[in-house]
């Protein structure tokens, strides 16, 4: 930064997906390396912690509770962060009800990589933020370079019959592809003046705002796999799930003239496991008269971001998020083959500027989601109007 110290570099941190560990960064490196992570000073086993403490249950509410009760700190924290954590989860009750500065910090998750700072933690918020479920639904690839390929492989192994005695048969191929994958950087930054700090005494108000900015990540990251999906290139026409006609009005349309088509192509390449769509297209597929009876009661509309068994698809998880943009279609994919979110460091830091009067928490992840397998993808259009 400036050589001229009018700026003030606090906290730097930089989580590595592939060791998973929180290291004190080194600001001076721009392009950080798996290699160069390894130089860095270790401060928390975030593997540890997120194995031992459940809290990859998705269970995001009795983190520090659990790190207490699950796991020793100097399990989980290195040298001296490990008295600094004892003291910190000590406090924590200290710090809601008396509001006390010098027992608040941020507390570590899987997807929020900030630790012992002195900021306020009251666990209380504003509002409920809503970062997305698309992300659940595929392997996340931990990788150490941000550029390479990846390679889809294929095989045609073919078992003859009918064998003349004393020939042999030629060998079965299999061939690979390979698609490039480019992680890219995505940053984002919230800042506060000193003399907002000094008039809004009391409130958390920078605090609030490094949580909302790493929930602003989360948000991205679960929009570009909406993005992403739009990459697909086998398109297949649905039927209009909603469409009602006649007295009394009922479904005009069977989906399983979409579904069966779906099972079909699906199976040929994989498993068909996984719909997503918005919320809508869910609420429509799942009151066509065919799925819910004629004579059954509408079913509730169930807003987005929510994930659960697709009525009379057996083993399908439908996934309902208002980050895709249309919801006049829907992808039916094989998961575990279709796309996969690629991943490398995060970084994160605070820049405090005597000169501007100003300070700035800072937040770079790198992130990429990319379809791997079109064939395992598609694309079903006009399933509501």
């Amino acid at each position: 930064m400036s050589s001229q110290n009018t700026e003030i570099i606090k906290y730097p941190l930089v989580y590595d997906p592939i060791t998973r560990h929180v290291y004190e960064d080194d600001i001076s490196i721009v392009n950080i390396k798996y290699l160069d992570v390894r130089k860095l000073k270790p401060i928390m086993n975030v593997g540890r912690w997120m194995d031992s403490s459940g809290a990859n249950a998705g269970n995001t509410k009795d983190y520090a509770a659990s790190v207490m009760q699950d796991v020793s700190l100097s399990h989980v924290f290195y040298g001296d962060y490990a008295r600094q954590a004892e003291e910190m989860f000590g406090g924590l009750n200290k710090a809601y009800e008396e509001r006390d500065r010098d027992y608040a910090a941020s507390v570590i998750t899987s997807q929020d990589y900030q630790t012992l700072q002195k900021t306020i933690v009251l666990g209380e918020s504003l509002e409920k933020p809503r970062t997305g479920i698309l992300g659940q639904a595929f392997e996340e690839i931990t990788v150490d370079n941000l550029k390479g390929d990846w390679a889809d492989f294929t095989t045609n192994v073919i078992y003859h019959r009918n064998v003349p005695e004393g020939k042999s048969v030629e060998p079965s191929k299999g061939a690979a592809t390979t698609i490039p994958i480019l992680i890219n950087k995505h940053e984002g930054a919230v800042a506060i003046t000193e003399m907002a700090e000094q008039v809004i005494n009391g409130a958390p108000v920078f605090q609030r705002l490094t949580s909302a900015l790493a929930n602003a990540r989360l948000k991205s990251e679960n929009e570009m796999i909406a993005e992403e999906l739009e990459n697909a290139t086998t398109v297949l026409p649905g039927v209009d799930f909603g469409l009602r006609a006649g007295a009394p009005p009922l479904s005009s349309n069977n989906p399983q003239d979409t579904t069966q088509q779906l099972l079909d192509a699906l199976d040929l390449v994989g498993e068909f496991n996984t719909i997503m769509s918005k919320g809508i297209v869910f609420n429509e597929y799942r009151n066509n008269d065919t799925n819910k009876g004629i004579h059954t009661p509408f079913t509730s509309p169930q807003t987005g971001s929510k994930s659960g068994p697709a009525p009379n698809l057996d083993g399908v998880t439908w996934y309902r998020d208002n980050a895709i943009a249309l919801g006049t279609k829907l992808w039916a994919m094989d998961a575990d083959l279709a796309i996969k979110l690629f991943r490398s460091i995060t970084r994160s830091f605070q820049v405090i500027e005597p000169k501007e009067e100003r300070k700035t928490q800072y937040l770079k992840s790198h992130f990429q989601p990319k379809i791997v397998q079109q064939s395992a993808i598609i694309e079903v259009t006009g399933v509501t109007a």
